[in-house]
């Protein structure tokens, strides 16, 4: 199922995300992990840099999904 942009993430998941891109832990794109959140409802990528988490609470605004 393709979300895209539909729903936001919160600024805090947000600046994690960019994190994560940035050290290397995550390699999908934001929308692939909010497609991911809304599918399995949490996903956790790791590494040596870390861990990042993202679950249906990150999202600013679920009403009506």
């Amino acid at each position: 199922m393709e979300y895209i942009n539909q729903f936001k993430f919160t600024e805090e998941a947000n600046l994690a995300y960019e994190k994560g891109y940035q050290d290397g832990t995550i390699p999908d794109s934001l929308s692939d992990v909010k497609n991911i959140v809304l599918d399995q409802e949490v996903v956790s990528y790791c590494s040596e840099q870390g861990t990042y988490s993202f679950d249906i609470y990150d999202f600013v605004n679920l009403e009506g999904y």
